[in-house]
This record gives C-alpha cells, structure tokens and sequence, in this order.
C-alpha cells in the first residue's frame, strides 16, 4: 500500500471509530446508571433473585464474625442494628422490657412468645457501632432521606457479599393491586438451589403474622393506593389557618402505606416488621423500603414539586458503614448532586393507579376540577363533633351537614361539584391521641344512612409520635389527620347529590386480606379524636359565596 493511501486508511479507520464511538457511548453512559426492578420483573431471571439469595445467606453467616471486625460490620443483625436493636444501650431498652412493657399495656398474647424466639439483646462493640446503630428518622424531615441512605448502602454490602456488582434491590409494587401478594421467593422456608438440593430459604422470615405463613394472606390493596398523596405539591407538612396540621406528602406516606404495610406483614407493636428496633431483621422490609423511596422519585417527576432546600435540611449528616465495614458520613444535600445516587427505578414516574371516572350525578353536571394544594379558603359544613372515644373494634360518630344559607355553595360543591369551581372536601381529624398503643390499625369509613360506606383512609401506629427512645410505646402526643374525601362524599350522596348527615366509621384491620386472623384491638389504649370536621376548600381567589 502506498504511503498516501496509509495515511488515507488511518484517517478512515478513525472516522469510522468516531462513528461507532458516538453511537455507542450514550449506551455506555446509561450503563453507569443502574436500574432497581420491581420484583416481577426482578424474579424473571433467575440468576437475579440467586444472588440476592446468596447476598442474603453470606450476610447472615457473618452475624457470627469477631463482633470488633469489619467483616461483622457486613454482617444481617449488625445492619439490623442501624435501623433499630434491643439491648442495655438501646434507646428501646432490651428484650424483656419491650416485652414487658407489652404484658403493661394489654398488648401481650402467650402465643406471641414465639415472635420473640431468637430475638436477643446486642451490644455495640465499639464506638462506630454505637455511632450508626438505632438511628432510623421516623416522624422527622428526614424520613426519606435516612432510609435513602440506608438503602443505598445496605445494597452495597449485598453486592459484595454476592460478589455480584449488578445485583440492585428489587421493589415489592403493591402499589399496583396485582402485587398485593408477598413475592413468593420469601414465603417458603426452604428452595432448591442450583445444585438441585432443598436448603433453608435466607429471605424466608418465620415470625411474620400466620396468614403469610399459610399462604391465605395478601395486603388490603385501598391501602397501598398512593393517587391522592402524589397529588400533594408540599414534601413536608404544613398548618392551614384553623392551626391544624396539613400533611405533607412525606407524613401521608410515612403512615400509609409505609406504616400500615409493616403492620399488616406483622402485627404492631410485634416483632419482626411490627417492631422498629427489630424490623429490618425481615429481608422483606427491604422490598418494601426500596418500593417506599421509589414513591419519592415518583412525587418529584411531578411537575412542580420541589424537594426542601433549607440549608437545616441540606447540612443534615448521617453516618453508615460501606462494603468494607469502614464509616462513611454524608449530608442530605448529597442525595441531589448526581454524584452518590447511581440508579434509578424501573417505574419512576406516572406512578398513580387508573382512576375510575367519577360518575355525574343527574343534573347533568360534570366532573368538577379538583383544587390543587396551596393557597386556599376553608369552609366547614359540618357540625363539629368532638371526644370522640374509639373504644371499640368498630366506633361511628354521626355528623350532621350544615345547610343553613351560609352553608349552601360550599355543601353544594361537596356533594355535587360544580364545573368551574374547583374545589376539595377533606375529612379532618383533629388530635388523634391514645395513652397505650391501640394493638392495631383502624380503617377510616364515610357511611349515609342507608349503610352504604367509602373508604377514605388508615390510621396506622407503627411508630406512634415519633422514632425511637419509647415514643412508640408510650402515650402519643396528639396529631391531625387529614383526607381527602372528594369522591368518597360524592359517591355517598349518589345520584341526586343529597345527604343530610353522614358517620364516621372506624373499624379495626390487620391491613390483610387473609381469612384466618381478626384484628386485636386493646380496649385500655383510650385511643380518641379531640374533633371531627368535613370542610370543603377552594382557591383562596374563590369567592366563599
């Protein structure tokens, strides 16, 4: 080949790789981001839900490493131990106190004694556990930030201990109703591996409630529907201007269906997911979780939704171990930088479920527009009924509607809408409180008064007031409640758009479907709400008349 004709393949070999370059690289750019899968898809490969197996077999033989080891700061319970632990040193006391404390209350079961088998006090072995363990955020601004973290870290070790770097959490969706069932993979006590062999099942949790146990169980899908709480522009809670608290769209999930799924795979206070110091323990708190912050991703693809940008949130720190067992400390602000969070999830966006269309009623009129959050005028038509004591497994509260003159537009636009009005109509439950933790979840009902009901939401106490130290032992200090009720009163008041009263019904759930368990409310507990009001909002441009 002749020197110019050298030269001329040089320079067509490089546009060539220029070529390939360019139409590779956006592939390879994309590779750096991986993508944690919701569990039906996950569970596709095998090799997939394999290594998280053995991810999850290898952290738990090192529960039994030197305890002053990294290798034990890699291990099932010390990663436990973060999120919460029983011991002398833990704000939650040890074993027999948090036991005991559940015989004080009339919360304890002699059946629940097998719930606790296994269930034993630790120690931080040094000054780095003593730092990161029992340190979870619940009921704080950081909820979601902490368990972030928690996350991303805790899936590090896994793909170490896999030796799998590709392995990413997988998401249980139970936001969509046909994944209300628990995968499948973590109900079985044993499995046949690749050897063809029956061993233990490592995702298997045998102190979870008996209807999971018997197959017969599966979570009450209208408490996983997270439609109204995407809809909420503010991430914290606010106060509207009758001084009640408003929640954020982080409060409302935190509750439910954060909250509520705990204790509906295990009754609360009960361990294993009914308990915080205990909790992680269960290997589905993690699908759970990692589907708990896909809903943050969820409410941020929202068009004008916006994270807090305090510098008190952003300077937040929190200190974990990495894949070596050595400390590891981050500030919120972290989280956004595009630097440290390097996945993101399979669906991540346009996350709400299907609605039904709501039905005009027979006037003719319209589905009316619903009022965004915001800026908005607050008017009651209700009476107010108040002390309400929830002292039995099923308590109504009737309510009268308002329809005095004064009252006339605003119980219009809740029981029929107008077209050109927007407008919501919330229930509020003002100073929900209890002295003993009630020993389960209550569903919230709107009933007319031929006995017709619409669920509106759930009342959960996983962790009660707050996080650790006995706040979710003791009385809980009081707090409001808020739901949206547009459709539910629409819905009551039926075709001619009428109700002179309606109830307020609460009715105690295990948050199951199974056909074998009733729910075990503690009658001691003095659970009560200070006040019940229905009240329809509007713009704050919106004239009241």
């Amino acid at each position: 080949m002749k020197t110019g004709s050298i030269g001329r393949w040089h320079i067509l070999k490089a546009l060539l790789l220029a070529v390939v370059m360019a139409m590779f690289m956006p592939t390879l750019a994309q590779a750096d981001t991986a993508t944690r899968l919701s569990w039906e898809t996950f569970a596709k490969d095998p090799q997939r839900v394999a290594s998280l197996r053995k991810a999850v077999a290898v952290m738990k033989s090192r529960n039994g490493a030197d305890h002053t080891s990294a290798e034990y700061r890699t291990s099932w319970e010390y990663w436990g131990s973060i999120h919460g632990y029983f011991g002398a040193q833990s704000p939650d006391g040890t074993v027999e106190e948090y036991q005991q404390w559940m015989k004080d209350n009339n919360l304890w079961k002699p059946e629940y004694e097998k719930y606790f088998v296994g269930v034993t006090d630790r120690l931080p072995p040094d000054q780095t556990a003593t730092d990161v363990w029992s340190q979870c955020q619940h009921g704080t601004p950081w909820f979601f930030a902490w368990h972030r973290f928690y996350l991303f870290r805790f899936e590090r070790v896994l793909q170490e201990a896999a030796g799998d770097p590709s392995l990413r959490l997988p998401y249980w969706d139970y936001t969509d109703p046909a994944q209300v069932a628990m995968p499948s993979a973590f109900i079985a006590p044993t499995y046949v591996d690749e050897a063809g062999k029956t061993v233990p099942n490592p995702l298997f949790e045998a102190r979870r409630a008996p209807d999971w146990q018997k197959g017969t169980g599966t979570l009450d899908p209208k408490r996983t529907n997270i439609n109204a709480a995407l809809l909420n522009p503010n991430f914290l809670s606010t106060t509207d201007q009758s001084g009640a608290t408003v929640p954020g769209f982080q409060s409302i999930i935190e509750r439910s269906p954060h909250g509520s799924v705990h204790c509906a795979v295990m009754g609360c206070p009960v361990t294993v997911m009914g308990a915080v110091p205990y909790s992680s323990n269960d290997p589905i708190f993690w699908l759970h979780h990692a589907n708990i912050d896909r809903m943050w991703d969820c409410w941020t693809s929202i068009a004008g939704h916006k994270n807090p940008d305090s510098q008190e949130f952003l300077e937040q720190s929190y200190t974990f171990v990495d894949a070596k067992g050595v400390a590891v400390t981050n500030k919120v602000r972290d989280l956004f930088d595009g630097k440290l969070i390097d996945y993101v999830y399979e669906k991540a966006s346009d996350c709400a479920r299907p609605a039904a269309l709501f039905k005009a009623n027979a006037v003719g009129v319209s589905p009316a527009p619903v009022v965004p959050h915001g800026a908005t005028t607050s008017m009651l038509i209700s009476t107010a009924a108040r002390g309400i004591a929830i002292d039995k497994p099923v308590t109504k509260k009737h309510i009268g509607l308002v329809a005095e003159k004064t009252n006339a537009v605003p119980l219009a636009l809740a029981l029929r809408g107008h077209a050109l009005v927007p407008s919501r109509t919330e229930l509020v439950l003002r100073g929900v409180k209890y002295q003993a933790h009630p020993g389960t979840m209550f569903d919230v009902y709107l009933e007319n008064a031929q006995g017709k009901r619409a669920y509106v939401g759930t009342l959960s106490f996983f962790t009660g007031g707050g996080g650790h130290g006995h706040a979710h032992h003791d009385a809980q200090a009081a707090t409001d409640e808020v739901f949206d009720v547009t459709d539910s009163l629409r819905e009551l008041a039926g075709a001619n758009a009428t109700l002179k009263d309606v109830s307020v019904v609460f009715e105690a759930t295990t948050g199951r479907l199974g056909r074998d368990e009733k729910a075990l409310f503690n009658a001691k507990s003095k659970l009560t709400v200070d006040e019940i009001d229905l009240q329809v909002k509007v713009p704050a441009s919106t004239p009241a008349e």
